[in-house]
């Protein structure tokens, strides 16, 4: 297995929930071959980082990037697209 490629990153990603920051300037990136794991306090936003690298939930700040495009997510379609 090709190991050092960056399958998928999340850059300065942020998330607010009715004006409470949940997420703010978080930064991950998922290497092929590599481990990863992600432990943190209850309420540290675990979840919702997952949520947002998922499609789950769309971030209020910050880019996503599955292989080499930049992803965004359409709230009224509820699909992700390339841009």
């Amino acid at each position: 297995m090709e190991r050092g490629k960056v399958m998928v990153e999340g850059r300065n990603l942020s998330k607010e929930f009715n004006g409470n920051v949940v997420l703010k300037d978080v930064s991950i990136q998922c290497v092929q071959g590599e481990g990863l794991a992600l432990a943190g306090e209850n309420g540290a936003g675990k979840s919702t980082l997952m949520n947002i690298i998922s499609g789950g939930l769309s971030p209020s700040a910050g880019t996503i990037l599955i292989g080499c495009f930049i992803v965004g997510y359409n709230l009224k379609k509820g699909c992700f697209f390339c841009v």
